[in-house]
């Protein structure tokens, strides 16, 4: 039985999922595959759980978690259920922002490509990214073009945006991924971005039933409450579906609760959620 919790008003249910019945929905990047595999490999346990749509099985965040346990031989992750529809939990995009590359450079690289270009108007761009449209826009801090190749898909979308970053990192440029939400209002002279439309839940759901997926870091999937801190071992997951989750529940149950509140850093990383942290006795002494 899986443990139940609440936080922020939004239910979560921690115990853990068969790999078979978990479906992905964006593509594994080989090399971070292998990275994530021998590190999980080396601390024996899995440290945080992956989140699941508890109705369609579709992984909100953690793939790379779920091919790397997989790739080690395990059938089983440490798992959050969530409810995929609840309107509280958002459903964003990762833009790509990059330090000094000129506007016109990026410009020529879309006519490279085959892109059409149109000049356009910060109100337009972000009128559409709010309504979650179909458009892909390349800006800087005070130019703004809408790009067009014959999408008529989010998921062609994404792979335009792919090609227009792989064509620019190819010219010596790195990019950083930035949330959607305000991107405009924060970048700085000298940066142009990749303006990426967040895609709908039923796009999400649809493309994870397909043979296919998104393009990595594509989607950006924001919980009201996370959990964090599970430390299940690698070992624990040898044992029947059952056995796993009553010792999950049980070991969860035995410890303390720390909330900190969205916009929180932890261990190096700033979280938009609630953060629901486990803390062992030994960590609540380090206090």
């Amino acid at each position: 039985m899986p443990l139940k919790l609440e936080a922020s008003g939004f239910r979560l249910e921690i115990g853990v999922a068969r790999i078979e019945n978990l479906k992905l929905h964006e593509e594994i990047v080989s090399s971070y595959l292998l990275d994530l595999a021998e590190t999980i490999e080396k601390d024996d346990k899995i440290r945080n759980p992956i989140i699941v749509d508890r109705e369609s099985g579709v992984v909100l965040d953690g793939m790379h978690r779920v091919a790397a346990i997989s790739y080690l031989g395990y059938d089983k992750i440490p798992a959050c259920f969530v409810h995929y529809q609840d309107p509280e939990l958002k459903l964003g995009s990762w833009c790509r922002v990059f330090k000094n590359l000129a506007i016109d450079e990026a410009l020529e690289l879309c006519e490279d490509l085959g892109f059409e270009i149109k000049e356009t108007e910060s109100s337009h761009v972000k009128s559409s990214m709010e309504k979650k449209l179909k458009k892909l826009f390349l800006v800087s801090k005070s130019n703004y073009y809408q790009i067009s190749h014959e999408a008529d898909t989010i998921k062609e979308i994404f792979v335009m945006a792919e090609d227009l970053e792989e064509a620019i990192v190819k010219e010596g440029f790195e990019p950083k991924l930035v949330p959607e939400k305000g991107i405009l209002e924060k970048l700085t002279v000298g940066e142009t971005a990749i303006l990426i439309p967040p895609a709908k839940k039923e796009d999400v759901i649809e493309i994870s039933q397909s043979k296919t997926v998104f393009s990595h870091k594509m989607t950006r999937h924001v919980i009201p409450a996370r959990p964090l801190n599970v430390d299940v071992p690698l070992e624990l997951l040898k044992e029947d579906l059952q056995r796993v989750d009553e010792k999950i529940t049980k070991k969860l149950n035995n410890l303390k609760i720390e909330h900190l509140p969205p916009g929180s850093t932890f261990e190096g990383r700033e979280y938009e959620e609630e953060l629901v942290i486990f803390k062992t006795p030994h960590e609540e002494k380090d206090r």
